[in-house]
């Protein structure tokens, strides 16, 4: 879940090397779902409620994209079960 100016916005994020593509330094990718949001300057939180899954080397990219739709509508399902939880409602959750 990610917050920005006080709203929590339904989210996933990545921490990690990214093995499918050249590893490099461990990096933070966070998806806020359906936003289209310019965040650059702004300060933002990230919260992590639940892992989803370990890092993991894919062989092609279209492997990873599956993943990762998998990994979105499985972050989706953890949201919802907190929902009722956050101190300021998630903003605009997708069922």
């Amino acid at each position: 879940m990610t917050e920005v100016d006080g709203d929590f916005l339904p989210s996933v994020a990545y921490i990690g090397k990214r093995p499918t593509f050249q590893e490099g330094e461990r990096l933070l990718e966070v998806h806020v779902f359906d936003h289209m949001l310019q965040l650059y300057g702004k300060n933002i939180s990230v919260s992590f409620i639940e892992q989803v899954r370990e890092d993991m080397t894919f062989s092609s990219v279209d492997g990873l994209l599956k993943q990762m739709d998998q990994d979105g509508a499985q972050a989706r399902e953890i949201l919802a079960k907190y929902q009722d939880s956050c101190p300021n409602p998630i903003k605009e959750m997708a069922k």
